[in-house]
């Protein structure tokens, strides 16, 4: 696996309980780094190589259920190329988590029935259904078999297959969209010139927000999307207003070029599209937004105005 790398210390301090340090490198120079220490059951001092296999003292059991590592996580330490198969990224993920609570699930009006486009691996609606109270229910669509069998076994694992149900079809295949009172989506948003990039179905179109703007363009009464300041926000935000949408809340978080934003296909078109006044970041972070759209005429107010002022700061 490329850059993976497993220690067994002894110098915990207590020597009964060493700690087990998992360090997964994305990448040689762009990649992120995370780590994961458990409490381990006493071993002797070891070093595996890269190469070697999971297979034995570190497997399923002891990740899974020992120490209670979701199913997506144990996917990433053990697939050879975990992140040119399932979309992965900690930070936005929680940021996604974090936006569906605080303005669909937390608020007086939360819809009953929701419908989201790429589900992924599910963690994002997961956590936000663990921690919130919300009784009705989401149906997800995800066409990238991998991620959506992690995501079934995780709602199983949790025991939300009641509330959350993952469907491995299209979701523009689905008349599901048309019944639901709200539609969800951190939608792909990486500009290219075309889909050869290390994951196709992230592939936003030339400017990234062309599937944001196909969501929008279903008429669905409220629309939560993720929106990049990298992906010509200005045009999209515009898009949902001719298309009679206003926004009714937003939240905005710094973030930092990762894995897939940082492929060099990738970033030569996100410099471009600067060039063009189209994209906005610094050398450090780009923001993405949580934003609610609400059609015109059952929004209180439109913050379309503030929203462009933040997302186009950088």
């Amino acid at each position: 696996m490329r850059g993976l790398c497993l220690y067994l210390t002894n110098n915990f301090p207590d020597r009964n309980q060493p700690i087990v340090l998992i360090e997964l490198f994305l990448g040689s120079a762009i990649g992120n780094i995370w780590a994961f220490s458990f409490a381990a059951p006493p071993k002797d001092r070891l070093k595996k190589n890269l190469n070697n296999s999971f297979d034995g003292w570190l497997n399923y059991y002891l990740l899974v259920n020992l120490y209670k590592v979701n199913l997506a996580t144990y996917f990433m330490l053990t697939s050879s190329f975990p992140l040119k198969q399932v979309f992965h990224c900690p930070e936005e993920s929680d940021f996604y988590a974090h936006s569906l609570e605080s303005l669909v699930l937390n608020t007086s009006d939360s819809p009953r029935s929701i419908v989201e486009f790429g589900s992924g691996e599910g963690s994002p609606v997961i956590k936000s259904l663990l921690r919130t109270s919300f009784e009705g229910k989401i149906e997800g669509f995800e066409l990238n078999n991998v991620a959506w069998k992690i995501a079934k076994a995780q709602i199983d694992e949790y025991g939300l297959s009641e509330q959350y149900i993952v469907r491995n079809c299209s979701f523009f295949d689905s008349p599901a969209y048309k019944q639901a009172d709200c539609l969800i989506s951190n939608p792909p948003y990486l500009p290219a010139a075309d889909d050869k990039i290390y994951q196709p179905l992230l592939h936003g179109g030339t400017d990234g927000s062309g599937i944001a703007k196909k969501l929008l363009s279903l008429g669905c009464e409220k629309v939560l999307l993720m929106v990049s300041s990298y992906s010509h926000p200005a045009g999209l935000i515009n898009y949902a207003a001719d298309r009679g949408y206003a926004v009714a809340n937003f939240e905005i978080a710094p973030l930092t070029f990762g894995y897939y934003s940082s492929e060099p296909k990738v970033k030569n078109a996100i410099d471009l599209l600067r060039k063009k006044g189209m994209a906005f970041y610094s050398q450090n972070i780009y923001l993405l937004a949580g934003v609610l759209f609400k059609q015109q005429q059952k929004s209180q107010r439109d913050l379309s105005g503030e929203l462009m002022q933040l997302i186009t700061a950088l």
